[in-house]
C-alpha cells in the first residue's frame, strides 16, 4: 500500500493507530485494512474475506462523536461506541468489531 499522509481532522487518531487497530481486527480473522478518503481523512475497511480491499463492504471513519460506517458505500448507521478522540487501538478494534457483530446478527 501507499505511505499515507497524516490526517487532517483534529480528532482522528494518527496511523500509528491505524495501523495497530487493523492488526488486530486482522488476527481475529477480518479482512481489514486502510483506505484514504477524497478529504484526505483516513479510514479503517472491512471486506469479504476473499474480498478486495479495494473495494470493502464497510468504511470505518471517524466523521462525528463515535467511529462509524457507511456500508457498502451508503451512510447506513453502523455506529460503535467508541468516541472518535479514542488513541487506544484496542478499543477501536473491539468497537469495529462488536458493530460488525451487531450487524451480522441483525441480517440473520
Amino acid at each position: 500500500m501507499n505511505t499515507r499522509p497524516m490526517s487532517t481532522i483534529p480528532h482522528e487518531p494518527d496511523a500509528a493507530v491505524f495501523d495497530a487497530a487493523i492488526a488486530i481486527l486482522r488476527s481475529c480473522g477480518l479482512n481489514a485494512g486502510w483506505q484514504q478518503t477524497g478529504g484526505n481523512a483516513l479510514c479503517i475497511v472491512v471486506a469479504e474475506a476473499d474480498g478486495d480491499l479495494d473495494e470493502p463492504r464497510f468504511w470505518f471513519g471517524t466523521g462525528a462523536e463515535r467511529w462509524a460506517a457507511e456500508i457498502d458505500g451508503e451512510p447506513m448507521g453502523l455506529w460503535t461506541d467508541v468516541a472518535s478522540d479514542e488513541g487506544n487501538p484496542t478499543q477501536i478494534a473491539r468497537g469495529i468489531l462488536a458493530a460488525l457483530t451487531r450487524f451480522a446478527q441483525n441480517q440473520s
